[in-house]
């Protein structure tokens, strides 16, 4: 039923496409992908899965530079099929330009919705977002941008783990003509639990029973960045950042269950560590229309208050608080086909990726590393 009713809300979202049709564009975008991984759960006990992602996006733009989209996608996995989810996302967004054109100012705001299967609804939840942007040339070669997006997400069937969230980006790009582009930003991130956390706990041969409430309202974080991106050639593109985070104030929520488990939608965004990342990738256009994508990061974490554990789930006094480092590589070959004769084809791209990871931590539980497999097609209409 609730399929049902975000569905229906969807649609009815999609029938003002009809409006001004003779002044506007519509645009469909078909993805399927399927994957393979080694360690579907990425733990210490790796087992592996197939996964098939179908996806679905329409875009409709208007005249008057409003854009209306839809978002859906649906996620099947092989052996362990509880843990099948699909989600939502309806938005709108306005460009307005600004003086000479060049500079542009954007408001719009997005739903978005996830949903599991009765095993795991503990991840459902509803979002609600809206967001104002503007990009502004400062002079001829360096353009400025900010953005604010403020909304909630709802967390159904786990209350505790709601928030509200504010974040403000701003950043500068710098152009070179050596055709480098030097990009530095800043970005402030605050989430605000809706309520306290509360749990129970009842002693031995249940004598007493006492629920103890938990009042971590919020936490603030700070992250900033530089970005360096080269054109080597006409064929051949390289691009590199350095981020560091920090968190401010406040800690992120985590539970300490009765049985070892971690949810890393709830428990390990960003908020729940402090730390810096370096990544890389270099991107070569080659014969026939193939496309070669290498990448890899590095990230250090930091966690806040998070105690280590053995596998048993016995706290490790004295081992400090969980500390990750994590490596990974990803190859990525692309395949378009434009200008194909064959009207299917001229809408069509494939890809093939590997990508592996390494995440070393005092933490034996997520001491592990895995690999995965993907590869599918995509088609525009």
């Amino acid at each position: 039923m609730k399929t049902l009713k975000y569905l229906s809300g969807a649609l009815a979202f999609l029938m003002i496409f009809q409006i001004d049709t003779a002044t506007a564009q519509t645009f469909l975008n078909f993805q399927l992908h399927g994957s393979y991984t080694d360690n579907i759960f990425q733990n210490y006990s790796p087992v592996e899965d197939y996964i098939s992602t179908w996806n679905f996006t329409i875009f409709h733009q208007t005249k008057s530079k409003t854009t209306l989209y839809y978002n859906g996608n649906l996620n099947l996995f092989s052996q362990y099929s509880d843990l099948q989810n699909q989600n939502h996302h309806i938005g709108i967004s306005k460009k307005q330009s600004i003086g000479d054109g060049k500079n542009e100012f954007y408001l719009g705001g997005y739903a978005r919705f996830r949903i599991d299967k009765p095993v795991y609804d503990i991840y459902d939840n509803n979002n609600v977002y809206g967001f104002a942007s503007v990009k502004y040339y400062l002079y001829p070669t360096i353009m400025f941008r900010a953005k604010n997006t403020l909304g909630m997400r709802a967390y159904v069937n786990y209350t505790d783990y709601s928030y509200f969230e504010n974040v403000l980006s701003l950043n500068i790009s710098k152009f070179f003509q050596t055709r480098t582009t030097l990009q530095t930003g800043i970005e402030y991130y605050y989430k605000d639990y809706t309520g306290n956390q509360t749990y129970s706990a009842t002693g031995p041969n249940g004598l007493f029973s006492r629920t103890y409430i938990i009042d971590s309202p919020n936490v603030s974080q700070l992250a900033a960045s530089i970005n360096l991106a080269q054109s080597v050639s006409s064929l051949t593109a390289v691009q590199m950042q350095y981020l560091i985070r920090s968190n401010l104030s406040g800690e992120n929520r985590f539970a300490v269950l009765d049985e070892f488990y971690s949810d890393e939608v709830l428990f390990d965004d960003h908020y729940s560590y402090s730390g810096q990342e370096l990544s890389m990738s270099i991107k070569q256009y080659m014969p026939f229309q193939f496309i070669l994508i290498i990448s890899g990061d590095y990230l250090e974490k930091s966690y806040n208050n998070r105690s280590v554990y053995d596998l048993e789930g016995n706290e490790l006094l004295g081992k400090g608080n969980r500390q990750d480092y994590q490596s990974s590589f990803s190859s990525q070959i692309e395949k378009r086909f434009s200008g194909q004769k064959i009207p299917v084809l001229k809408s069509m791209d494939l890809f093939i990726n590997y990508s592996y990871r390494i995440n070393h931590s005092n933490d034996l539980y997520y001491d592990t590393s895995s690999a995965f497999l993907s590869a599918g097609f995509e088609m525009n209409f």
